[in-house]
């Protein structure tokens, strides 16, 4: 229902969809065995995120802002700092909340998907995701640190780390990965997708991750059919 391909499916290409598909229809579904360790190997990528480095530009230096070995950015009380090796989420206390909100006085998005320990509110993981579309700075990165930060000041013993989860591809294009990276944890949907076990979901989710950016579909003699090759 939720993972067939080919060009006869209709598939929208807006992130809610592939995001909901990819952590409520299977990743992080605790009714489909494995969730423990799936939820593990996300926290394995989370800790290795610090190899997204920049790619290095002329006139620009960005060594200091990078990060080494298991460590990741994250923000508590107010403010953001860098942390070795954060509490990983016990699963049996995991809840996964999508499109998010900060109840302050624009009542925007500080999260696609938030992954947090419910029970003791100790570590709260807020994903802004992309698939098709381009991230902007201000919009996807500062605009949400700002909504976590107000959100830190009143949960003061929790620990936000803030990511951005895009494809491999759009990370590598990317002109902005130096201010990107001072203000979140790169996570690549590439590497996600690498560590799912069942072979028919992975292969969906590659399939989709290969789709153009906006896929065109003809509906004609009763049927609909995906006029755009994949990649």
């Amino acid at each position: 229902m939720l993972f067939e391909k080919g060009e006869n499916i209709f598939e929208s290409e807006k992130e809610r969809n592939f995001y909901m598909k990819f952590f409520a229809g299977y990743f992080l579904n605790e009714l489909i065995p494995g969730s423990a360790k799936r939820l593990s190997q996300f926290w394995d990528i989370l800790l290795a995120s610090w190899r997204n480095i920049p790619k290095a530009q002329e006139n620009v230096d960005y060594k200091d802002i990078l990060r080494s070995d298991k460590e990741v950015l994250v923000i508590n009380n107010g403010e953001i700092s860098v942390v070795t090796e954060p509490n990983n989420m016990n699963p049996d206390f995991v809840h996964v909340s999508f499109d998010n909100h900060a109840y302050t006085e624009d009542n925007g998005e500080f999260a696609d998907v938030l992954i947090y320990d419910h029970k003791t509110l100790a570590t709260a993981v807020a994903l802004e995701v992309k698939y098709k579309t381009n991230y902007d700075i201000q919009k996807d990165v500062c605009r949400n640190a700002n909504r976590i930060k107000w959100i830190s000041m009143r949960l003061t013993k929790t620990l936000f780390i803030p990511c951005l989860l895009l494809t491999k591809h759009k990370w590598d294009k990317s002109s902005h990965q130096r201010e990107a990276y001072i203000g979140c944890n790169i996570i690549l949907w590439d590497d996600l997708v690498a560590v799912c076990e069942k072979e028919e979901i992975k292969n969906y989710f590659e399939y989709q991750l290969r789709l153009p950016q906006k896929p065109r579909y003809e509906f004609t003699n009763n049927k609909w059919v995906r006029k755009s090759k994949v990649l």
